[in-house]
């Protein structure tokens, strides 16, 4: 959105209106706001509100005018008035000084984020207010994120049986409630799939669905959205994302460090050392890289302003393969860093390094991306969730060497990619009558579930904190829990999955659980007769 106004850059942010708070030294404050006016508050009543609320502003747009509202009499009292920023964990900033007179501020973030904002006053003595800005709540935050999401659908089996469609979002702010799958029926008109109630992103398919098309779309907190349109497979295995009108015989390629498209050429591998690790500081996946493959054609490359497609593996490679459970490396994100070393370089140096990927086990191979400055480490995007081999293809300063791999060429390293929590749910909890104890049941599932993946947590009210029950249980189902002397009769309970690739899943008992273990008795009293009627 943009903001009104004049002499604003296009793409400024425009955010709905929202209370700024500190405190003041006057009644009436000076007031930030991003595009429009905002409503001042006490900054003591802010934060006690906002432990119980999210009150960030989440926004897609990096640049931001904010007004500055205050009467005449106060801006006479004024020599400046100052905005700091704090971004992520640094310390506060003085961003900009201003004449008393000034009617806005307008500042671009540097990147995406979570910005805190707050606006100060100095007096003509040289008092500023507030004093201290770490002993403040701030004025405002927001949440930058220009990034579309990426999404992943695959078959999910519910714990009744039923086959159903589950659709993961990967992003730095996702909105699981906003996924939408809908299909076009016999009459034209477009239907949606009804969610499952087990967990947010699931959907139940109607039988008669199986092998046809879809279209989901998502939005993160932000409202960047993606649309993806998916073919559905017959038998109930993998779905496959249709690229949007793409044909051709050669494939562009992006290259991140580049920011190019190239096309595919022939090359092969020497002797190399990889190692292959998750990169923690991305905080997305290649939300905005062009697709790694494409089908026949001509190269095409795609429109920028549309939501870029990441497509999927043509056959889902099950983990069981003795060969993956042997040297396959979890991570739970696309985004990695491909460490190598490159041995008998000559004295025409190294000219490129290519990284290939296989889908399917070495079947087929595709090239993923280039390393443009032919040093480790090299920052690659894996396509979405599935079982994926590496292998490195170098060419030395004069062209020798840099063969393709074949059909068949097996990878130097295999990666499996999960990024779906495990499925987790409370079944009962049973207390046990002969004082002192309960039992507490569920059901966890993964492919990948770690060896002692259970912790359990408890609390006695629904804000106060979680205490350890116990952690690194084995999946047994079942945990006999003896209860803590005073702690009252009734408890909260939660229970964290985790599987190998670091994905954890938690579920919460939202209503608590009454643990009476008073058995009432009676005596008798006497006995009365009574006449008939």
């Amino acid at each position: 959105m943009e903001v009104p106004g004049e002499g604003l850059p296009a793409g400024t942010g425009d955010v709905t209106m929202m209370q700024m708070a500190w405190r003041r030294h006057w009644c009436i404050g000076a007031m930030l706001a991003l595009g429009v006016m905002l409503v001042p508050g006490h900054g003591r009543a802010w934060a006690q509100g906002a432990a119980k609320e999210d009150r960030r502003i989440y926004a897609k747009k990096n640049t931001f005018k904010m007004p500055i509202e205050m009467d005449d009499a106060m801006r006479a009292q004024l020599k400046e008035v100052r905005l700091y920023v704090k971004a992520g964990n640094a310390d506060w900033v003085q961003q900009e000084t201003a004449d008393p007179s000034v009617k806005f501020f307008l500042y671009r973030v540097a990147q995406d984020g979570e910005y805190w904002f707050s606006v100060a006053t100095v007096d003509k003595s040289g008092k500023m207010t507030p004093a201290d800005l770490n002993k403040e709540p701030p004025g405002l935050q927001v949440v930058v994120d220009t990034q579309p999401p990426t999404i992943d659908l695959k078959p999910w089996t519910a714990p009744d049986g039923e086959t159903c469609l589950m659709c993961t979002m990967q992003d730095a702010n996702p909105d699981l409630h906003s996924i939408r799958i809908t299909f076009q029926g016999n009459d034209g008109a477009e239907h949606a799939l009804e969610p499952h109630v087990v967990k947010a992103g699931v959907f139940r398919v109607p039988a008669e669905l199986w092998g046809g098309k879809v279209r989901v779309t998502a939005e993160d907190k932000c409202h960047n959205r993606v649309t993806r349109d998916v073919q559905l497979s017959s038998s109930g295995g993998a779905p496959s994302f249709l690229p949007p009108g793409i044909t051709g015989a050669s494939t562009p390629v992006y290259s991140p460090k580049t920011g190019e498209n190239t096309l595919v050429s022939n090359a092969s591998p020497p002797p190399l050392s990889m190692n292959l690790t998750q990169d923690k500081a991305v905080g997305r996946p290649a939300a905005s890289h062009p697709p790694m493959q494409v089908p026949d054609g001509p190269p095409a490359l795609p429109d920028p302003d549309a939501p870029v497609p990441i497509p999927q593996p043509q056959k889902k490679i099950v983990s069981s393969s003795p060969v993956a459970n042997a040297n396959r490396q979890l991570l739970n994100t696309t985004h990695a860093s491909l460490d190598y070393r490159i041995d008998q370089v000559g004295p025409s140096g190294v000219g490129k390094v290519e990284i290939w990927i296989t889908p399917d086990q070495g079947q087929t191979w595709q090239r993923l991306t280039e390393d443009a400055d032919r040093h480790s480490p090299a920052e690659i995007d894996l396509p979405g969730e599935g079982l994926f081999g590496i292998r490195l293809v170098v060419t030395n300063g004069s062209g020798f060497g840099g063969s393709a791999p074949i059909r068949g060429d097996q990878p130097s390293v295999w990666i499996e990619v999960d990024s779906t929590p495990p499925f987790v749910m409370f079944r009962d909890v049973d207390p046990i009558a002969d004082g002192g104890s309960l039992t507490l049941h569920w059901s966890a599932k993964d492919k990948n579930l770690a060896n002692d993946p259970i912790s359990l947590y408890y609390r006695t009210r629904a804000e106060g904190p979680w205490q350890v029950m116990a952690r690194g249980l084995k999946n047994d189902g079942a945990y006999r829990w003896s209860l803590p002397h005073n702690e009252g009769f009734q408890f909260f309970f939660k229970i964290e999955v985790a599987d190998q690739a670091g994905n954890i899943a938690h579920a919460e008992t939202n209503n608590p659980v009454i643990l009476d273990m008073t058995e009432p008795r009676a005596s008798v009293l006497g006995i009365t007769g009574i006449r008939p009627r």
